[in-house]
């Protein structure tokens, strides 16, 4: 995908593991290895620095890892 960035975002004690940005559009990513969510912190944080973006949460409450592991990234972010 051209003009794709991605890269870890953290302000104060919030955090997002992948920033996924390409053309006017942002997703988060967060990856979760145990039975945690997102923290309401981060993903407040995050909606109010980036705006209509969407997020993410790859684990046991979101999207399976294996699923997401096996999908193609441009498939993710046209469903979006």
């Amino acid at each position: 995908m051209a003009n794709l960035t991605v890269y870890y975002w953290r302000e104060d004690s919030a955090e997002v593991d992948y920033v996924v940005a390409y053309g006017s559009k942002v997703i988060g990513i967060e990856v979760k290895s145990n039975d945690e969510g997102i923290s309401e912190k981060s993903a407040s944080k995050f909606a109010e620095r980036f705006p209509g973006a969407k997020l993410l949460l790859v684990g046991k409450y979101g999207i399976p890892f294996e699923v997401f592991m096996k999908a193609e990234l441009a498939d993710i972010l046209r469903s979006l």
